[in-house]
This record gives structure tokens, C-alpha cells and sequence, in this order.
């Protein structure tokens, strides 16, 4: 089994931005790109899964730096950086370590007009990691849950000196829905909020978790309108020394027999 990784301390250097979609959730989909001077990692989410490259490439390196120096004012650390959470693009740099993390954040757009780094045309090349996932409905003791599995690709990525597990750096799955398409969608709680779910590691590369769902809800949108649901999918610091807020991900979850 592929091992954490490495050297996250290296990597303070961070743009996130949003990828505007009718179709996804909320409206836009996060992309996260980070660099420790020499390496490259990104992190992407699209509506079917969730994927991770590494690469060495110096020069799109130091465009990131330069980029986050430039656009990132002053320094010490930033309180109340949720005041970005509706910023189409962020400048983060990292300025403590992760056991007393610390970060300096501003809004990419708005002191520079310069465009986000451009990724090389080699970048398509690159093996990713990628996170899927799947589910199906099931019934136990007369009510309806949703049993789910988030599971690692990318045999290619495995065998590279970049390879690594990224199941083990999953802090927290949830079961978000919405309905209609940004900007006139509908957050929709189809799990109870005092529900406990746990995940379980049933694999090297895969999880496992069952939620429950609110019956009542669920029969409503059977009826009514088109329920689309969504992973919410939390990172760990020792995979990325951010906040919250920028670790955190999204992809659609394909149930069978959700209109049943």
C-alpha cells in the first residue's frame, strides 16, 4: 500500500479558484494549484471525480510564487479569511507552520489583473489520482439509505515517484442534494442533521458509509423535481496546510435506483 504525503510543509504557496458550471454544485467547482519552488501539485474537481497531479516543472513554479507575491499584501497571518468565501479566485500564502498554521489570503482579481497561471500542455500527459465514487439505494428495518463508496484510481500515478495515497488523507465525507441549475438551484437536507455516519475503510484504496435519509424529504423530490446529489469531500492539513474552506471538494454521487 502507497503510503501519505510527503513534505507538505514545502508547499506555501497556493491559488484557488472557482470553475463556474450551471451544473455544479452551487454554481462553481474548486481548483486548487500549489507549488514548493520546484514541484507542482493541483487538485481539481469536476462533476464526476476529484483528481490530484504532481510534476516537476520550475518555471510554472515560479509563475505560482510570483503570482501569490504579487497579489498577496503585507504579511502575518490572516483572521477571518471566510470573508473570501464568495471570491472568484485567492491568493493564499502559508506563513506558519502546520501545527501552528498561520496564512496571508487576498482576493486574486482584485490588485492583479494578470490571469491565473496557465498550465503547461504536458500537464494533459501527467498521471492523476483520481477519486470516484458511487452508491446505491437500500432499505433497512423500512426506511431508505444511501450506501455509498469513494474509491482511488490511476494504476499509472501509483507507479510514479510522485505516487501516494490520498484515502488516507479523506477527513470527512457528507451527502449534500440540490435542485435546478445555478443560480436559481435549491439546497436540499436529505440526511438528518443529527445523523451519524461512519466511514470505513473496507480497502487500501476505498471507503465505504452508509446515510440515512430523511423519508419524507425523499418522497417530495421522487415526486416533484430532480434531486441531484453531491460528495462533499474534506482533505486533511498533512495533505494540505489550509484551512477548511480550501480543502474542501466536490464531485456528483450516481445512485442506482434513487427514482425507485
Amino acid at each position: 500500500m502507497l503510503k501519505k504525503f510527503q513534505n507538505v510543509k514545502d508547499y506555501k504557496h497556493f491559488l484557488w479558484k472557482r470553475c463556474f458550471h450551471p451544473d455544479a454544485y452551487k454554481g462553481a467547482l474548486p481548483e486548487l494549484i500549489t507549488t514548493d519552488g520546484e514541484r507542482v501539485r493541483r487538485i481539481v474537481s469536476q462533476r464526476q471525480l476529484i483528481y490530484i497531479q504532481i510534476f516537476n516543472d520550475p518555471d510554472t513554479s515560479r509563475t505560482i510564487q510570483e503570482r501569490v507575491n504579487e497579489t498577496v499584501p503585507g504579511s502575518g497571518a490572516l483572521l477571518g479569511y471566510s470573508m473570501f468565501s464568495k471570491s472568484e479566485a485567492v491568493s493564499i500564502l502559508q506563513t506558519g507552520a502546520c501545527h501552528e498554521p498561520g496564512w496571508v489570503a487576498y482576493p486574486y482579481s482584485s490588485i492583479n489583473k494578470s490571469t491565473m497561471p496557465t498550465m503547461p500542455l504536458h500537464v494533459a500527459e501527467v498521471p492523476k489520482c483520481r477519486l470516484v465514487c458511487g452508491a446505491q439505494l437500500s432499505w433497512k428495518s423500512g426506511t431508505r439509505h444511501i450506501e455509498c463508496a469513494l474509491e482511488q484510481r490511476g494504476e499509472t500515478f501509483k507507479s510514479t515517484e510522485f505516487g501516494f495515497n490520498i484515502i488516507e488523507h479523506v477527513e470527512r465525507v457528507s451527502l449534500l442534494a440540490q435542485t435546478g441549475r445555478s443560480p436559481d438551484y435549491e439546497d436540499v437536507r436529505i440526511v438528518p442533521r443529527k445523523a451519524v455516519v461512519k466511514m470505513q475503510r473496507v480497502d487500501d484504496y476505498r471507503l465505504e458509509m452508509t446515510f440515512p435519509i430523511d423519508e419524507v424529504v425523499m418522497q417530495k423530490y421522487d415526486a416533484e423535481k430532480e434531486l441531484a446529489l453531491w460528495f462533499e469531500v474534506v482533505l486533511d492539513s498533512e495533505f494540505l496546510c489550509l484551512p477548511e474552506d480550501w480543502r474542501t471538494f466536490y464531485m456528483t454521487v450516481p445512485v442506482v435506483g434513487i427514482n425507485a
